[in-house]
């Protein structure tokens, strides 16, 4: 896989599924951005948001699938668990 800066560094090649319902915040998440990821919960993001069906998964689910460590942690401080 390669990678484009005009598109953000997006992988090129990669499914459509990948990306479906993701949010900035899904997508910086996934792909280990911690200090976009901090940005956009300054920015009030949605830690909690779910993607619709099928997929069903969070920030935090995106991230932990991925190996992103840093913004496991950043997440973990940051998700409302009340819910």
């Amino acid at each position: 896989m390669t990678t484009s800066a005009a598109d953000g560094g997006a992988l090129l090649g990669s499914t459509a599924d990948a990306i479906v319902g993701c949010t900035p915040l899904m997508c910086a998440a996934a792909f280990g951005h911690v200090s976009v990821v901090n940005s956009l919960i300054k920015q009030s993001a949605n830690v909690n948001y779910v993607r619709p069906r099928p997929y069903g998964d969070t920030c935090l689910m995106r991230a932990a699938k991925f190996g992103r460590i840093g913004v496991v942690d950043v997440l973990l401080r940051t998700v409302d668990t009340s819910t």
